[in-house]
């Protein structure tokens, strides 16, 4: 059963270890760990070999995971030695000599997590430029009704994003009702930034003060005639 187990973890394209919970000494480690730590890993200081430390992690997970007593515990963390991000699996096992010891699978995320951030410093860009546009920026959800309304829609359609979000768009005259629904839903597609430019493209656009197309579509509403092109 012990070799079994262990040439499924070999297997296994994601890093994994045994390691003994007093001593901290590495007793299986399988083919993904040893390629990512580039040795052989069995037999040297887990802290030692896999964060680059001296002494054991402060954040080491040993007593967390005897009080689980064979329930995994799940946690994501950053290994400033490796320089990856990781999903981690942590629980005790059993040993073929009787010991209870640590068993650890490591998913590399660095790929999400990196992302996940260059999306949020996206969305922070993205928010500054709505924010100091001199433009009224507006966004809609499928129904027509508003998920954002800039300062500056503020400004000129006198409505603040309080009294206008979640209700659908209050500056389309009844009479434009049926035409404006037909080009939201004609225009109801993903974009990727302000009215589908790249968010580099929305900055050179409002530099060099022009008009952004905000819902996807050529459509432009103006504080006294609104209109649809």
């Amino acid at each position: 059963d012990h070799e079994r187990l262990t040439s499924i973890f070999d297997a296994l394209d994601q890093p994994v270890y045994v390691a003994d919970m007093q001593t901290y000494e590495i007793l299986y480690a399988n083919r993904a760990l040893k390629l990512t730590v580039g040795s052989e890993a069995v037999g040297q200081l887990c802290y030692r070999v896999l964060q680059g430390r001296d002494t054991p992690c402060p954040f080491c997970t040993n007593d967390a995971i005897r009080r689980l007593d064979g329930t995994p515990l799940q946690w994501e963390f950053h290994n400033e030695f490796l320089d990856h991000h990781y999903a981690l699996t942590d629980r005790v096992i059993g040993w073929p000599d009787g010991r209870r010891v640590r068993f650890e699978l490591a998913i590399d995320v660095t790929d999400r997590v990196e992302a996940l951030s260059e999306l949020r410093a996206a969305n922070e860009l993205l928010s500054s430029v709505v924010t100091a546009s001199p433009l009224a920026i507006i966004t809609l959800d499928a129904q027509g009704r508003v998920t954002s309304w800039s300062p500056a829609a503020d400004r000129i359609f006198g409505w603040t994003a309080e009294q206008a979000l979640g209700l659908r768009i209050p500056i389309i005259p009844p009479e434009q009702a049926d035409l404006f629904a037909g080009v939201l839903a004609a225009v109801n597609i993903p974009v990727q930034a302000v009215g589908g430019l790249s968010i580099d493209q929305a900055i050179q656009t409002l530099e060099m003060g022009a008009e952004i197309v905000v819902f996807g579509a050529p459509l432009v509403i103006s504080a006294t005639a609104p209109k649809v092109w």
